[in-house]
């Protein structure tokens, strides 16, 4: 497991590249470019598509369309290549940019304050397991790590099971 979540799979199906551009480009909304990095969720969908991003030649980028929901939703990105009995989609299941550095910020300001509290440990000798600080700077860490991780994980099965569901595929 890394430390930040993503996914890659590979999903064989016995469709055809341009059936499987025919299909996506079916159900991607295309957003303009500067969108498709992370503010593809501000743009209000007309009602039938299911993603927001871009499909080109044999590469696609989009993030579902989410209604009430978390902005845990994953970037999707992927590569098509022709394969002898159909094709092969390379998806790779990222968190959103926005989410990404909530939590790159997040997780350095925890870590900053559990470094200073390691330090004046050190430097002034005091009882570290005794001061409740510390043990909250652990537990906020550790439970909003785990939080990520779990709301990226939340989100991306049913886009995961979705995309397969639409190449009528297997992983």
């Amino acid at each position: 497991m890394n430390f930040f979540p993503y996914e890659r799979f590979t999903i064989k199906t016995n469709l055809t590249s341009d059936q499987i551009q025919l299909i996506l480009s079916d159900k991607i909304e295309t957003v303009p470019m500067f969108l498709s990095s992370g503010l593809s969720y501000l743009v209000l969908s007309n009602g039938h598509k299911l993603f927001n991003g871009s499909i080109n030649k044999n590469q696609f980028r989009f993030i579902p369309i989410i209604n009430l929901r978390t902005p845990f939703g994953p970037r999707i990105t992927g590569k098509i290549t022709d394969g002898k009995n159909g094709a092969l989609v390379e998806v790779t299941l990222t968190p959103a940019i926005f989410v990404s550095l909530s939590i790159f910020f997040f997780l350095g300001l925890s870590a900053f304050f559990f470094l200073a509290e390691v330090a004046s440990w050190v430097l002034g000798n005091f009882p570290i397991l005794h001061q409740p600080t510390f043990l909250q700077l652990s537990l906020m860490f550790a439970l909003f790590y785990i939080l990520f991780i779990g709301m990226f994980k939340i989100e991306s099965t049913p886009s995961k099971k979705l995309l397969c569901k639409l190449l009528n595929s297997r992983q």
